[in-house]
């Protein structure tokens, strides 16, 4: 088993991460993303289809009500941004191509899904990482300074 190789300075840094305005703004950046996702998917939903302006605005709205506690929470886990954007972004791009290659009869919900799926995994891929690497060092293996 190898140290933690970063002595005093790394543990600063890292408090240094963990101060309440930090958290409080990755909190708020991630309800943010997820307003906006919550946007796309409602714009995308069956109501929204019908093509008048009342489906799409009551669409977007509910998607904006629903998703942002999404956001709130897997900021609180520890989420960062750019990797739920991309992951959002391949989630949805994947989910249209599939629906539209699949014959779905709604391409557009299927990219929905994509998008919010795609987000979850980007959002919690770094984190599940992490907690291999601790497991492993925990149970004796290094997966570093090999």
């Amino acid at each position: 088993m190898s140290g933690s190789g970063g002595g005093p300075a790394r543990t600063v840094d890292l408090l240094a991460n963990l101060s309440p305005g930090s958290i409080l703004r990755r909190i708020r950046d991630m309800a943010l993303l997820w307003l906006l996702f919550g946007a796309v998917c409602g714009a995308c939903s069956e109501s929204a289809r019908g093509g008048n302006m009342v489906g799409v605005v009551s669409g977007v709205l509910a998607g904006m009500i629903v998703l942002p506690f999404l956001g709130v929470c897997l900021g609180l886990a520890g989420a960062r941004i750019a990797p739920t954007l991309i992951g959002g972004c391949f989630g949805g791009l994947l989910g249209a191509l599939l629906g539209t290659v699949a014959g779905s009869a709604s391409p557009l919900f299927v990219a929905s899904f994509g998008l919010i799926l795609g987000g979850l995994v980007g959002g919690t891929l770094g984190a599940m990482l992490w907690w291999l690497n601790f497991v492993a060092r925990a149970l004796g293996f290094s997966l570093r300074n090999r």
